[in-house]
């Protein structure tokens, strides 16, 4: 039984190299999609933050954790976090308590 000649392992040394090439290129293009979609998530992340904090000025409320981010278990930020006590504030002389909020109907 003869072997490959010279030419043939050329030629399968070639195609092997080439085949290793677009396995590293394969990987770079993972790489770089999946850290664009890190960077769209984060910018998704600030954006959200920044509508909820807008949406407290409209209704009259400040943010006490103004400049502060907030981090879920995963890594993403959130505006607010209903465990902490960071929550929004009520303009001043308005009382936003359960005990505060006077009956809308009245006993006939």
């Amino acid at each position: 039984m003869r072997g490959f000649t010279d030419v043939t392992w050329m030629i399968l040394a070639l195609i092997s190299g080439l085949g290793i090439l677009q396995i590293l290129r394969a990987l770079a293009i993972t790489v770089r999609n999946q850290t664009m979609i890190h960077d769209l998530r984060v910018g998704v992340s600030e954006l959200q933050v920044q509508q909820f904090h807008a949406q407290m000025l409209r209704h009259g409320m400040t943010p006490r954790d103004a400049g502060v981010e907030i981090l879920d278990d995963d890594g993403s930020v959130t505006a607010d976090d209903p465990s902490s006590a960071n929550g929004p504030v009520a303009p001043e002389g308005r009382d936003e308590s359960p005990e505060a909020e006077e009956p809308t109907r009245r006993a006939a």
